[in-house]
């Protein structure tokens, strides 16, 4: 709706913008928060500065513990940077939140907590039965939010399908892998893998 009246605006100056958030962010009183949370969303979905994204949320979750949308980005910048023991007890707590039912942990959270405590379980701990029970509760509340088409859906099946494979389980792998068919497109990179495995176990 705002894009006709949008075009007869100049363009806009994103160095300048951005330099002008970043003096409100540490120098506003009652904008500073605002700023610092459209700062983090701007390192971090277009600028790739990921580290920068994670030193503002890390702030704003010490400001607002029981914030769930801070908390939850704060999950995944630590998550993406690799500090997986601190990403660990963040969706921990997350879990441990929505599970007393506090107010703005919902199923989102959920979703964004379980995925990761599956990988690290799936990667660090080699803790398969773990993994999995954290991969199915990814997919549960992928489901519960209606984000199936949701990464975090897909490579859930996708792990899912890796590790019953690695186990062996072979049938079950191939119902995960099918599920992966069905809700990516041909040119999704986990789509050539659940063909390539099709092929390769076609009398399954």
């Amino acid at each position: 709706m705002l894009r006709p009246v949008l075009a007869f605006f100049p363009s806009g100056d994103k160095r300048l913008g951005i330099k002008q958030l970043r003096y409100v962010a540490n120098n506003g009183f009652y904008t500073g928060t605002e700023a610092k949370f459209f700062l983090m969303k701007i390192y971090a979905n277009e600028e790739g500065n990921m580290e920068a994204a994670l030193d503002l949320v890390k702030g704003l979750v010490e400001k607002y513990p029981n914030n769930a949308y801070f908390q939850r980005f704060y999950a995944r910048a630590l998550f993406v940077q690799g500090h997986f023991t601190m990403a660990e007890r963040v969706c921990l707590d997350i879990l441990s939140k929505l599970d007393r039912r506090m107010p703005g942990y919902e199923a989102v959270s959920g979703r964004y907590a379980s995925y990761i405590l599956a990988y690290i379980n799936q990667n660090k701990y080699r803790d398969f039965q773990k993994a999995k029970a954290y991969y199915q509760n990814s997919i549960t509340y992928a489901e519960m939010s209606n984000e199936r088409d949701s990464g975090y859906f897909v490579n859930s099946y996708l792990n899912l399908a890796r590790i019953a494979k690695q186990e062996r389980e072979l049938k079950t792998a191939k119902h995960y892998y099918g599920i992966v068919l069905e809700t990516t497109d041909k040119k999704h990179a986990a789509n050539k893998e659940a063909k390539d495995f099709m092929k390769a176990h076609k009398k399954i």
